[in-house]
């Protein structure tokens, strides 16, 4: 029509990702996996689904550098997770987050892997940058917080729900019992 103007839709975009989780572990990848993973294959076949994406680095805080910037380890400085006295992601590197908040975006970080904690740098360009700390934290508690921020967004987000469930175990410290419940 004359005059009209429409502009275009923006999807919402949502990054979940999880740590060490094993492709052949999700359903939607392999239907003879030993655990079966109804809600992700779910979202698998209502999204994009990545067939041969790879990390360059095995190591957290890297990977998820490289994949915030879209740059080698090499290109961004982060070699080795903070705890291991690495360095944190420039400011001088421009993140996806930063990014989509350019293109008005809102924009939320729900993580729960402490090495994915504001420090290392990857909350540049993200409104809400929701971690647990210097703590690991278990996937229903990053999920709520991240539903408690959706729920009250207007307009196109992007949001990163990162779950550590996988990885385990949450606690890194264990008490003696712990180890030896024979000394109680």
């Amino acid at each position: 029509a004359v005059g009209c103007t429409t502009s275009p839709v923006r999807p919402d975009v949502f990054l979940i990702t999880v740590n060490t989780l094993r492709r052949d572990h999700v359903s939607a990848y392999n239907a003879a996996s030993p655990v079966q993973t109804p809600a992700i294959d779910a979202l698998a076949d209502d999204g994009i689904r990545f067939t041969d994406a790879f990390s360059p680095i095995s190591v957290t805080g890297p990977a998820f550098a490289s994949a915030m910037t879209g740059l080698n380890p090499e290109g961004h400085g982060v070699m080795v997770n903070l705890f291991r006295n690495g360095a944190p992601l420039d400011e001088s590197h421009t993140t996806l987050a930063e990014r989509m908040k350019a293109a008005s975006y809102m924009t939320g970080a729900f993580v729960s892997a402490f090495t994915l904690r504001p420090a290392l740098g990857l909350n540049q360009g993200f409104d809400v940058y929701n971690s647990g700390g210097a703590k690991n934290r278990t996937g229903d508690i990053t999920a709520a917080a991240f539903s408690s921020w959706l729920r009250v967004q207007e307009g196109p987000v992007f949001s990163w729900y990162h779950s550590f469930d996988p990885h385990g175990p949450v606690s890194r410290h264990l008490n003696e019992s712990d180890l030896h419940p024979e000394l109680e």
